[in-house]
């Protein structure tokens, strides 16, 4: 088995903003360049816990119209989350 290397989330927002820029119309990309900043001068993205840390306890929409919170899910037995 080989190891997969994760683009970090600079290198995935430049590949999108690069393949979003062949399609997207005029303005959109300025709406989604602003949107971005925000998420960046809030430091959301140092708020990620390491590969392997515990995450802290959130809720999230279900497919039954609900919500499922992680903590209740733990009860259950292991979580595994995909980003």
């Amino acid at each position: 088995m080989t190891a997969t290397t994760i683009p970090s989330l600079e290198q995935q927002i430049t590949a999108f903003l690069a393949e979003a820029a062949k399609t997207a119309p005029p303005g959109a990309l300025a709406t989604v360049g602003a949107e971005i900043g925000k998420l960046i001068a809030s430091g959301a993205g140092t708020k990620i816990p390491a590969i392997g840390a515990r995450a802290p306890t959130f809720a999230l929409p279900n497919a039954g119209g609900g919500s499922s919170q992680l903590s209740t899910l733990l009860e259950r037995g292991p979580v595994v989350l995909v980003a």
